[in-house]
């Protein structure tokens, strides 16, 4: 079984995964995840939830109940993980930068 492959695509701000078949990625799920398919098929599963999810290629879905995420190839498999727009919040991106509060002074 070879390793999986990540890239993270930081023009995009997203992270690409290469699974082969039957591997499995859990990942944990805060405020919200995009999960996107663009090669393959990937059968994905909620903690707290009772409906799976079957993407194919070319599919998408938002995951946005808090918890583990278990994503598993049902073949050959590349997919993209993003934090949904709800979750990064106004300004996010690459260049919006945390600044220090004003120190205080009397």
């Amino acid at each position: 079984m070879t390793p999986l492959e990540y890239r993270m695509h930081t023009d995009t701000h997203q992270l690409v995964v290469v699974l082969q078949r039957r591997e499995v990625l859990a990942v944990q799920v805060g405020a919200g995840l995009r999960v996107s398919c663009l090669d393959g098929r990937l059968w994905i599963t909620q903690q707290h939830r009772t409906d799976d999810i079957v993407l194919e290629a070319g599919g998408e879905v938002e995951l946005s109940h808090a918890g583990q995420a278990v994503l598993q190839a049902l073949g050959a498999a590349r997919i993209a993980l993003k934090a949904s727009a709800f979750a990064r919040g106004p300004g996010a991106g690459p260049s919006s930068r945390s600044r220090a509060p004003p120190s205080a002074t009397s």
